[in-house]
């Protein structure tokens, strides 16, 4: 019999670009928050994600 592993989270290439207010026109106009982001975490495990503030943290996690 295999063993099946259940995962609670699971993503592959996640990414979020957010769209920002130009205050000028040579401003870039886009923020890039995560990039090809992997990641599996399986039932019944702990994890946490460090990292500092507008690293994208909460957009990895948040179903959108």
């Amino acid at each position: 019999m295999k063993n099946i592993e259940k995962h609670s989270i699971v993503t592959e290439e996640l990414s979020r670009i957010f769209k920002k207010r130009r205050f000028r026109k040579d401003m870039e106009n886009e923020v890039v928050a995560l990039t090809g982001v992997n990641l599996k975490i399986r039932e019944g495990e702990l994890f946490g994600l460090l990292g500092p503030n507008g690293a994208g943290k909460l957009d990895q996690v948040t179903n959108y």
